[in-house]
């Protein structure tokens, strides 16, 4: 289903709703353990939000790729970019959750 509605978002060209479509398929294979198809959805979501300028969805493609991430040092780069995109709307909640989940983080 999630498919055909980012195929409808596509025709409509309604890229926000396109990507967040990717994006929760990227969470539903997540679920599922399938990390190839997960890491590709986030990618995917990560580019469509960046062309649009959405920091808030940019945030969150970002937090949920660094979750994927198992080289610590790019897993620092993604929570890094999330924690700027979060910055620049004001976000400290978010931030703060990041935080959390990932210590050794800036």
């Amino acid at each position: 289903m999630l498919e055909l509605a980012a195929a409808g978002y596509n025709e409509l060209g309604n890229r926000l709703g396109q990507a967040n479509c990717i994006q929760s398929l990227g969470d539903i294979h997540l679920r599922r353990s399938d990390h190839d198809f997960a890491h590709a959805a986030y990618q995917k979501a990560l580019a469509m939000y960046r062309s649009i300028s959405d920091p808030y969805s940019s945030g969150r493609a970002l937090y949920s790729l660094a979750r994927l991430e198992t080289t610590p040092k790019t897993q620092r780069q993604l929570v890094a970019e999330a924690v700027a995109a979060l910055t620049s709307i004001n976000r400290p909640d978010l931030i703060a959750t990041l935080q959390t989940e990932f210590p050794n983080n800036p």
